[in-house]
């Protein structure tokens, strides 16, 4: 406190813009006898570190009414900000890992059948990604057969589990139109409420993301991430 008491902007702030962007600030927040809230702004440390501020200004009145100063509040939520960033790219890297083995799954359907090596990709990708089950699908005379679905608490693998087209037509017409999936939450989710009763509810899945596997327009399959238990954005 010291170090700032009785001291103008321009002593505080070695770096000159600084000084002069927050004497405007203050200048504008008296004039218009209006606050500025919850500004973010960047600063680098001593250190060199990169830090986040959120920063609000208010007008100080004196007992006539008068403006006569600001009052500030600086919170640092660097923190904050680095968990929203690394959310981020977990969203990214998942959307690229899903598309890369959707690609790769569609060619090996092609060849015909991916059981050789799926449960090794969905192990994969449950660990890398902390998804409590992953599987892949095989869509074969009307219907999407389950070639192996992992399940990354037990650590176990099952197959042979039967969602028919016919049964759930929005779910299907879903598949065809759209590049992805995204329900939360999935047992209500438009495209995905069908799947609650023989499937999404026994398994307490709560969010689901599911990539169609295609060869041109003709569906092959899908791969799909599920959560349980609590909702997960995607």
């Amino acid at each position: 406190i010291e170090d700032v008491v009785g001291k103008t902007d321009f002593e505080i702030w070695k770096n000159q813009e600084d000084a002069e962007y927050y004497v405007s600030v203050d200048k504008k927040v008296m004039d218009n006898n209006l606050p500025e809230l919850d500004a973010l702004q960047t600063r680098i440390q001593p250190n060199g570190q990169f830090s986040w501020i959120r920063v609000s200004k208010v007008p100080f009145h004196d007992t006539e009414g008068n403006v006569i100063g600001v009052i500030g509040t600086y919170q640092d939520v660097t923190d904050q900000k680095r968990n929203e960033e690394n959310i981020l790219a977990s969203k990214e890297r998942l959307r690229k890992q899903i598309e890369t083995i959707t690609l790769l799954g569609s060619q090996k359907l092609y060849e015909g059948g991916v059981k050789e090596y799926v449960e090794e990709i969905n192990s994969s990708i449950a660990s890398n990604l902390d998804i409590p089950r992953v599987s892949v699908w095989e869509f074969k005379d009307g219907s999407l057969r389950c070639i192996d679905l992992y399940n990354h608490e037990e650590g176990t693998h099952t197959d042979g589990i039967l969602i028919g087209q016919a049964e759930h037509p929005i779910f299907f017409d879903a598949l065809y139109k759209q590049s992805f999936i995204n329900a939360n939450p999935a047992q209500i989710g438009e495209f995905t409420k069908e799947l609650t009763a023989r499937y999404l509810s026994a398994a307490s899945v709560t969010s689901m993301l599911v990539y169609p596997i295609r060869i041109g327009s003709k569906l092959k399959g899908m791969l799909t991430c599920e959560h349980t238990r609590t909702p997960r954005e995607w």
